[in-house]
């Protein structure tokens, strides 16, 4: 433990200071309370997606419960703000430790978490799991060797928590052709999903509640994906100027794939998994963006000049346009897609940059 503090003590600083920040000082009306209302109507054995749901948010998103119905149970033991950030600042950090590791980072191992700082401040803020999902799969990496029905107990959770996790844990596990941690990952998958809502709502509850997340999802996410807050790929095709973003991330992306022909390491397929895990995720917000953590691990191990040109587009991204430009200068950038822009930019230069260094 000491040595963990040693190493990550500036990420450490950061990561409680964001934290406190938006307990203390932000909204307590915040999206934990959709978590919040659905582990209560999980522990009262209550529907847990109801239409009237969908009218109570604002203009930028609804108030509705978009995950499985076995998220919920997840929820009850966090049922305070202060714990649940407190666990997804730790998820963060450990996520941090799990991606220096594995990339062999030896110095500025802290830089990730400073460039990361505006998205990771919005997550808190808004009060979303997506530091949570990242750090179960980070803490899954972590026990593959010597725990692996622990580690697939925590893919599988993480993957309830956001679906489009299912990308990486399937990636790292065909990259090392480990079909017994595929199998794992599907047994714990389908005791965790299928399990919980059943032991809490019976065989025909638990069919209705997931019945009810699959109908609730395909009327409240359509009209999501083209708000301006919708940072993914999905929103770039949406209208205007996107459109050529749009072109460019795909380009981009196919740059990439031809740079990596000869076989990518475990960690690098790792970071590529958890990058489009969030920007192909249908609704990908300012805070699902802190998934591109260990993509941001290219910018330390990768090579100059590459990784410098990734660092100044994440360090692009990390300017606070709403503090220093004000309200107006934000909504043009968020209808412009900069921030997921400016993501695919990171990725796909930080990904050269390792591979140069990489390649033989």
């Amino acid at each position: 433990m000491r040595g963990f503090v040693a190493r990550h003590h500036v990420g450490l600083v950061l990561t409680a200071a964001l934290a406190l920040h938006a307990y203390a000082l932000k909204s307590a009306d915040t999206d934990f309370a959709i978590f919040e209302r659905a582990a209560q109507r999980f522990i009262a054995g209550e529907a847990l997606y109801r239409a009237a749901d969908a009218e109570s948010g604002t203009e930028w998103t609804d108030r509705t419960f978009k995950y499985p119905p076995a998220a919920a149970a997840f929820f009850v033991p966090l049922g305070h703000r202060g714990l649940f950030l407190l666990v997804s600042a730790l998820a963060l950090l450990v996520a941090a430790h799990w991606a220096a590791q594995a990339s062999g980072a030896q110095r500025l191992h802290w830089l990730p978490l400073v460039l990361l700082a505006s998205y990771s401040h919005a997550l808190f803020s808004l009060g979303q799991s997506d530091g949570l999902v990242l750090g179960l799969f980070a803490a899954s990496e972590l026990a593959r060797a010597k725990r692996p029905w622990l580690a697939a107990g925590l893919a599988a959770a993480a993957v309830l928590l956001k679906v489009t996790f299912v990308g990486p844990v399937l990636l790292v596990a065909l990259v090392r052709r480990d079909g017994a941690g595929v199998a794992r990952f599907g047994a714990m998958l389908l005791a965790l999903g299928a399990g919980l809502p059943l032991l809490r709502y019976g065989p025909m509850g638990a069919l209705e509640q997931h019945q009810a997340w699959l109908g609730l999802l395909s009327q409240t996410t359509p009209p999501l994906l083209c708000r301006a807050s919708n940072q993914g790929v999905w929103a770039m095709a949406c209208r205007g100027p996107a459109v050529v973003i749009a072109t460019v991330s795909g380009v981009a992306l196919l740059g990439v794939l031809w740079a990596w022909w000869r076989k990518p390491t475990d960690f690098e397929v790792a970071a590529t998994g958890t990058f489009m895990a969030a920007l192909w995720s249908p609704l990908c917000w300012r805070s699902t963006l802190v998934c591109l953590l260990p993509a941001y691990f290219f910018i330390v191990t990768g090579r100059r000049p590459l990784n410098v040109v990734a660092g100044v587009a994440a360090l692009a991204a990390a300017f606070p346009i709403y503090d220093v430009l004000g309200a107006g200068a934000l909504d043009r950038a968020l209808h412009l897609r900069l921030h997921g822009a400016l993501a695919l930019a990171t990725f796909a230069f930080g990904a050269l940059a390792t591979r140069a260094r990489t390649r033989p």
